[in-house]
């Protein structure tokens, strides 16, 4: 995977065990929960601009990509209310519009 153009992809829970990462580009993408055991990630691009991990609320509410006082630190892809992308096809529109 050298030098692959990885921009805003959805990686959540990917492994790239042994993967060669080297000089690919990442920006905005969704790594939450990714392993990279054994991965060359030399030159790896715009690290900076990939999420990682998410910050939540103990008062609940949406997650934030910034951390702020008092947040829990999400560092895996959860199935249920944090991830809306993932579980968008099994909500029915009609619930969709009420929330």
């Amino acid at each position: 995977m050298w030098h692959t153009v990885l921009k805003r992809a959805t990686c959540k829970n990917a492994l790239f065990f042994d993967a060669d990462l080297r000089g690919a580009d990442i920006l905005g993408a969704e790594m939450l929960g990714a392993v990279f055991d054994g991965a060359r990630t030399d030159g790896l691009q715009n690290i900076r601009w990939a999420t990682f991990r998410w910050f939540l609320s103990p008062l609940g509410g949406r997650p934030s990509y910034i951390p702020f006082p008092g947040c829990e630190v999400l560092e895996e892809s959860a199935m249920g209310r944090y991830t809306r992308q993932e579980n968008a096809g099994r909500v029915s529109r009609n619930m969709r519009e009420k929330t």
